[in-house]
Order: structure tokens, then C-alpha cells, then sequence
């Protein structure tokens, strides 16, 4: 934490679960896992832009784009930047259960499991937590109780941890020689 200051408990933890399955001997496969998050971000972008446009050509198009965008390579190629692909999975899976439901209020099954899929974003790797800020302000615009209340629950219990026992936070990019070294 003192030359990291950032908190992904989750990403931390998949990782170490391909290594308790794997250890190094098959290091291919973390790169396996690493892709196949990113494609299924890819399908599940895909399914809400045809869910919202009603265009499989629209939908195509912006997973295409999602799949082939070059500012996704590091997620590929480095074992560790499965976190950029987990909190892209779990924030798009709870956006399609948002979308699905249309204007419907969503049940209290759907808002716990949406609740989760945004803390499971977050705990991926903190920009994550944009998921919940996205859904909190759809459901401002919106006026949907149920999502406003899910969706900011999600972010003070990310906070309120991140806070509690997630290590220091200050700025991070001072420290790496971006600004001012």
C-alpha cells in the first residue's frame, strides 16, 4: 500500500485464485482469463445497446469497438490488469439488469444483485465505482427511488471501507512523476 495506494481487493483476489489453480506453470491461461473478461464486456455491451438501440448493426458496431479498442491492451498483456476487465464485467452486468427492467421498478432480489454487481465493480479497481454514479444519476433523471438509493448505498459502503481499511489515499500520480518530478 505505501508504493500503491489504490485498492482492488477483488482484482487482488482473482488473481491470486488463478495462481492457487495454476501457480506459473501455465501463464498462457492467465492471459486466456485476461481476454475472455474483456469479451464478455465486450457481448455485454453488445446486449444493452441492442436492448436499448432495437439494432443488432448498433449493437455490433459498439461491441466491435469496445473488443478492438487499442486503450485496452495492457488489460492483455498484463497479468494483473484483469481489474480494468472485472470492474468493467460486474459494472456492465449491473447496467443490463437496469435496463432490462425498462421503467419497471426493480424488485428487491434485482436490487441487492445490483448493488453487489456495483460493490464487485468497485472492489475490482476503483473507477468501478463510475457504475454507480452513472445508475445513481439515471435514476435522479429518471426519478427511480429504488435505483438512487442502490446505486448510492454502493458508493458510501465502497467509501466507508475504502476509508476504514482500504490503506492511505493521496495523490497518486505526483508520486509516479506525471506533474511535478
Amino acid at each position: 500500500t505505501l508504493l500503491h495506494p489504490h485498492w482492488r481487493p477483488l482484482g487482488y483476489v482473482a488473481v491470486w485464485l488463478e495462481y492457487q489453480l495454476l501457480h506459473l506453470d501455465v501463464v498462457a491461461a492467465y492471459y486466456a482469463v485476461n481476454l475472455l473478461l474483456w469479451v464478455a464486456s465486450s457481448w455485454l455491451v453488445y446486449v444493452i445497446v441492442e436492448q436499448l438501440a432495437r439494432s443488432k448493426a448498433a449493437a455490433m458496431l459498439a461491441a466491435v469497438a469496445v473488443l478492438t479498442d487499442t486503450r485496452a491492451l495492457y488489460t492483455h498483456v498484463w497479468i494483473v490488469e484483469n481489474q480494468n476487465s472485472l470492474a468493467c464485467v460486474f459494472g456492465l452486468a449491473a447496467m443490463l439488469v437496469v435496463v432490462r427492467a425498462d421503467d419497471r421498478r426493480l424488485g428487491r432480489a434485482r436490487l441487492i444483485g445490483v448493488g453487489l454487481l456495483l460493490l464487485a465493480s468497485a472492489f475490482s479497481k476503483e473507477y468501478g465505482v463510475a457504475f454507480a454514479v452513472a445508475l445513481a444519476a439515471h435514476a435522479v433523471l429518471q426519478r427511480r427511488s429504488d435505483l438512487a438509493w442502490v446505486s448510492g448505498l454502493a458508493i458510501a459502503v465502497y467509501t466507508g471501507l475504502r476509508l476504514t481499511v482500504g490503506g492511505p489515499v493521496w495523490p497518486y500520480c505526483e508520486d509516479m512523476a506525471f506533474f511535478f518530478q
